[in-house]
């Protein structure tokens, strides 16, 4: 079985020698390198073309929100984890919307990481039982638009929409509902133009926020 190669970035010794050891005991994770701020990061992702990259959201010279924006910007399929000490609604969703697909708290079980790191790679979300109520909590109490003022789709749409949210890839939305592959993934990019957002975080924010999840 082929491994997930992984970057890790983070600035505390002690915590990154202690994810660094959890790492190397994972069978199917190949660590990479190892940054300790965000240009480092950037700078190791150039030289090794990582599948996921686990970075700490706060970091010297360049933080995680940062690095992840860049990141996204050159490696749109990258899966990118978030890692803080804080369950803060603000700087999660900040991070979201820069393009991470996972968040993690850093008392997060080993079992967490390992199933953080395996949805981001199959290009799937994963926010731990904690980061995600704080997520639906924030922005819930963010709708701030009326049902007029949402966008109208239609129930082919919200149904995919829906199953998006569910962390379900083209391929199992099209046998959920029965339509090819190629026909989600049309629905899917007509959803990102409807709802005017980049990326699959966007779509799941945009339900959140219009209670549609």
């Amino acid at each position: 079985m082929q491994k997930i190669q992984v970057v890790l970035a983070e600035d505390h010794e002690l915590f990154r020698d202690g994810l660094d050891m959890l790492l190397q005991s994972m069978n199917n994770i190949e660590l990479l390198g190892i940054a300790t701020h965000g240009q480092e990061l950037v700078e190791l992702c150039n030289m090794h073309y990582p599948s996921v990259v686990i970075t700490d959201i706060k970091m010297p010279i360049m933080d995680g929100i940062e690095a992840t924006k860049v990141l996204t910007t050159l490696y749109p399929n990258l899966g990118i984890i978030g890692l803080s000490m804080y369950d803060d609604a603000i700087l999660i969703t900040d991070f979201l919307e820069a393009g991470g697909k996972g968040y993690l708290l850093k008392d997060a079980t080993r079992s967490e990481f390992e199933h953080a790191i395996v949805a981001v790679n199959s290009q799937r979300n994963y926010y731990c039982q904690r980061s995600s109520a704080v997520i639906r909590e924030h922005l819930l109490s963010l709708k701030n638009k009326s049902t007029a003022d949402s966008v109208q789709l239609n129930d082919i749409e919200l149904s995919i929409l829906k199953l998006i949210c569910d962390g379900l890839t083209s391929k199992e939305i099209g046998e959920t509902i029965f339509l090819s592959p190629r026909t989600i993934e049309s629905y899917r990019l007509k959803l990102l133009h409807k709802l005017n957002v980049s990326n699959t975080t966007g779509l799941v924010i945009y339900a959140i926020k219009n209670g549609i999840v």
